[in-house]
């Protein structure tokens, strides 16, 4: 098995990776950024449509563009799966957010460890003048 490299040989030669010149839609394009960003807002204006991709997730190498709002097609899938755990096109989940929290428990954890140490050491000398008192 091998991942895409985008016909990487081909591209150093100047010529196109084979999926774009097989597409019969001519539906997918590769080339600058700004290039790319530019011709799906063309295609945002003629077809009345929606971009996906430019500025989800902090902005994808893939932006797609639809007649119909990703915004609706995220709703269809979500009736279809009837609630059941779906991938979110407008919204999806960020794990690098889950991945925050549990940093922040790693670092609070032995903060909090050292402070009950230092509670409990401080009860137990109360406890022994205590004692030594009766």
């Amino acid at each position: 098995m091998y991942k895409c490299d985008l016909c990487r040989e081909r591209l150093h030669e100047g010529e196109k990776p084979f999926c774009i010149e097989a597409c019969p839609k001519q539906a997918m394009k590769i080339g600058k950024r700004e290039d790319i960003f530019k011709e799906a807002g063309e295609l945002k204006q003629q077809y009345n449509g929606d971009i996906y991709g430019m500025n989800e997730n902090g902005g994808t190498s893939t932006v797609y563009v639809s007649a119909v709002s990703f915004a609706d097609l995220d709703k269809a899938l979500v009736e279809k799966q009837n609630n059941k755990s779906v991938v979110r096109l407008n919204k999806p989940e960020n794990l690098l957010e889950k991945q925050k929290n549990w940093a922040m428990l790693s670092i609070a954890a032995p903060v909090l460890g050292a402070l009950a140490a230092l509670g409990l050491s401080g009860n137990s000398g109360n406890r022994s003048e205590e004692g030594g008192e009766s």
